[in-house]
């Protein structure tokens, strides 16, 4: 499974089930919903991704109790790419057999019932198609080919507006981070929505730290703009993100330890050393408190800055 900041993102957020119900409660058919008890929603355990879908692919599984006493499984799927599938039915077919394939190995009498939700949040639009459409054969072959639909989520079809009037906070500040994924710069300009939102969370919430990591890893940011953006939301919530930031300061420099003592010599600690400290300096860390963070004399770090120009 790929372990992309997305995933990360994508997997903290949708983990909760009144996340979950929020989205469902928004895409739902209504005959679906009156069907579903989606209060009772209950996250699973394991995931029906295999090596040739996580390259694009994360997933949940949720199970449902349905009101006549059996149970449908809703399996979220993000979907990574930057640009549509074309024929997603095909990718879509692969993990319901995956699933499936399961239910026979453990021995069921009866297959799962699958609701495929496909979230996406590329730029170019996405054109839903039916599986049939995909074939050059007329109506009267359509018997012979599997058909099934998939529920669809397109985030970069929304407006700022209409994400920040989600009723469920988490699911708000979730999206519109995706929806911007791929327009790193634009980041900026959203800083207020994204203050607003987190400030909407209270004071201290630790999902906090779960937008901080992501900004982290995948925004163009520099720290002190991050920094900014939290403080807007409260000063506790700043403090809180600035432990997170000295946590992921800690692992970084724990990492290039151990790559030193991996490669076991001298130059391979050096160049771990290194990749730290340009790693810190590319996310707006000055010299300073990389010597401080690394314990290391403040002429190296300089030293390494310069000769990496």
């Amino acid at each position: 499974m790929s372990q992309q900041p997305h995933d990360r993102l994508f997997k903290e957020t949708f983990s909760r089930p009144d996340v979950a119900r929020a989205l469902l409660e928004t895409i739902l058919p209504a005959e679906l919903q009156a069907r579903l008890d989606l209060n009772s929603l209950q996250l699973r355990n394991g995931s029906f991704v295999d090596e040739s879908l996580g390259e694009h692919v994360a997933d949940l599984v949720y199970d449902c109790p349905l009101l006549d006493g059996s149970t449908a499984r809703i399996a979220f799927l993000l979907e990574h790419k930057s640009y549509p599938d074309k024929r997603p039915h095909l990718q879509l077919l692969r993990y319901l057999l995956n699933a499936w394939q399961a239910d026979v190995k453990a021995g069921a009498d009866t297959l799962s019932l699958l609701v495929p939700v496909v979230i996406y949040h590329g730029r170019p639009r996405w054109k839903y198609q039916s599986f049939t459409d995909f074939f050059a054969a007329d109506a009267a072959w359509h018997r012979f080919l599997p058909q099934f639909e998939y529920l669809f989520y397109d985030l970069s079809a929304l407006s700022d507006e209409a994400i920040g009037q989600f009723r469920n906070t988490f699911l708000a500040l979730s999206a519109l981070l995706l929806k911007h994924s791929r327009r790193k710069n634009y980041l900026e300009t959203i800083a207020d929505q994204l203050a607003g939102l987190l400030a909407e969370l209270g004071p201290g919430n630790l999902y906090a730290n779960t937008v901080a990591v992501y900004l982290y890893q995948s925004s163009e940011l520099e720290v002190p703009q991050l920094f900014a953006i939290f403080e807007k939301a409260s000063k506790q919530t700043q403090d809180l993100v600035m432990s997170t930031y000295d946590q992921i300061i800690e692992q970084g420099r724990q990492q290039g330890r151990r790559e030193g003592q991996q490669e076991g010599r001298e130059e391979g600690q050096r160049r771990a050393l290194e990749n730290t400290v340009l790693t810190m300096q590319r996310k707006g860390f000055a010299a300073e408190f990389i010597a401080n963070a690394l314990d290391l004399p403040l002429d190296t770090v300089q030293q390494v800055l310069k000769n990496a120009v």
